[in-house]
């Protein structure tokens, strides 16, 4: 005795394969996710070398203690020395106005802002004193992709000698 539903044929409903569409969906989501591996990626660079930047500022201000240190009786000699002009390296007496010759403060501050320029961009160093607190300051600008609003940046050790 046949049962009702037996009037009807039988439909075999076996997928095989996937779709067109679940294929554009899986692209679409691996690569968006791609993309986003591609973005964190460059950050964590940008990031890495403001932190190498950062590194060499200290290293430097660290440096510029030491050579104070080296020499406590003219520690106070730094204090608002201009360690870019250069002029006192070839003294003239016989120029108008006179130019010196460097004192070693000078000497040291401008070697020290060389080997500042060598290794951070568009940067200069600077001291100020107060008594027996000086102030190291080591200021650069960073890339222009960097991750700072403003891309001047400043280090600033404080030492007391």
């Amino acid at each position: 005795m046949p049962l009702a539903n037996d009037s009807e044929p039988h439909q075999r409903c076996d997928q095989r394969g996937v779709s067109l569409i679940e294929v554009m969906v899986t692209v679409l989501v691996l690569a968006v996710g791609l993309l986003g591996v591609a973005s964190m990626q460059t950050f964590g660079v940008r990031l890495v070398r403001d932190a190498g930047l950062m590194t060499q500022a200290s290293y430097m201000a660290s440096n510029m203690a030491d050579k104070m240190r080296s020499n406590l009786s003219a520690a106070s000699q730094y204090d608002g020395v201009d360690g870019t002009d250069t002029r006192c390296l070839t003294p003239n007496p016989s120029a108008s106005p006179p130019i010196p010759a460097c004192s070693a403060a000078q000497r040291d501050l401008i070697a020290w802002n060389e080997a500042i320029r060598r290794v951070l961009p568009a940067s200069q160093g600077s001291v100020e004193s107060a008594g027996n607190i000086h102030r190291i300051t080591v200021s650069w600008r960073e890339s222009a992709d960097s991750t700072q609003d403003d891309s001047e940046r400043d280090y600033t050790l404080v030492v007391r000698l």
